[in-house]
């Protein structure tokens, strides 16, 4: 996908000699002030039978790049569900929150903050 304030320069996509096609089917998310990742991993089984998850890529991205994508994405499942019907998952495997997660850390970072300014003053 191409961010909509390049186009008008590189409307040509063209494959990067590197590029790697990986399967997923865990991702995480990652937010801070100013970037949103998404984590893609593979469950897997070690050899001793212990399941476990492995990271094989992180994109990170700017947050109106990421809201863009959110929208291509919903657009494609939209698209998905017309033609093979309606894609059902379990809302209790969607783990935390990353928003949520994101508003913990600000104010865990005011308050280090205040008892920074308490302590020097």
């Amino acid at each position: 996908m191409v961010d909509e304030s390049v186009t008008a320069v590189a409307t040509r996509m063209e494959r990067a000699p590197d590029h790697k096609e990986l399967y997923c089917n865990v991702t995480r998310t990652r937010i801070s002030p100013w970037d949103i990742s998404i984590i893609f991993c593979q469950g897997k089984t070690r050899p001793n039978g212990q399941p476990y998850i492995e990271e094989q890529a992180t994109v990170v991205m700017s947050p109106p790049l990421f809201k863009t994508l959110v929208h291509a994405v919903q657009k494609c499942m939209e698209g998905y569900e017309s033609q093979f019907g309606e894609v059902f998952f379990r809302k209790e495997l969607l783990g935390p929150d990353p928003a949520g997660q994101f508003a913990d850390l600000v104010e865990a970072i005011k308050k280090a903050q205040g008892d920074n300014e308490q302590q020097a003053g």
